[in-house]
């Protein structure tokens, strides 16, 4: 989860730092405050990510092997080419324009002390307290809702 944090902070953060536009109308302590702001909901969307890899829910299809659920998502949000041609099309767009090379440096630096920081506060926190309750709970229900069903559907019979 660690991990996923970090890259998703990064892309999020090349978008603000790399945009020229944005380097020439908001300073850095606004820049860096609205990507401070824009970090702690990373997690919001990481979150489902761990839980459904936890949890190892697959789908089953007609196809020959399940689908897993969690690595679909993953794909779904870190698809790999599309940050790579964002990242190396912004840093073509600054170059272009002559943004301050050191500015941006510096943007990151400074920000990714941050994301790291909160990052693994963050996952160790919801590792350490709420993983494995919320995991326990999510099987508790659905064993119970399963059984609910089986004896709903028994009783039809």
């Amino acid at each position: 989860m660690f991990g996923y944090e970090v890259i998703a902070g990064l892309i999020i953060a090349s978008y603000l730092f790399l945009n020229p536009v944005l380097l020439k109308t908001i300073d850095f302590g606004e820049m860096m405050a609205i990507i401070m702001l824009i970090t702690p909901f990373i997690s919001a969307i990481l979150v489902p990510i761990s839980i459904v890899r936890s949890l190892g829910a697959t789908a089953h299809s007609k196809g020959n092997r399940p689908f897993v659920i969690w690595k679909g998502m993953k794909e779904k949000f870190f698809h790999p080419a599309f940050y790579v041609a964002l990242f190396l099309t912004l840093l073509w767009i600054s170059i272009y324009t002559q943004m301050d090379g050191i500015r941006i440096i510096v943007h990151y630096a400074g920000y990714l002390v941050f994301l790291i920081f909160l990052s693994g506060m963050v996952s160790f926190v919801y590792v350490n307290v709420f993983y494995i309750p919320l995991k326990n709970g999510i099987i508790r229900n659905f064993q119970q809702r399963r059984t609910a069903q089986k004896e709903k559907s028994e009783s039809k019979e």
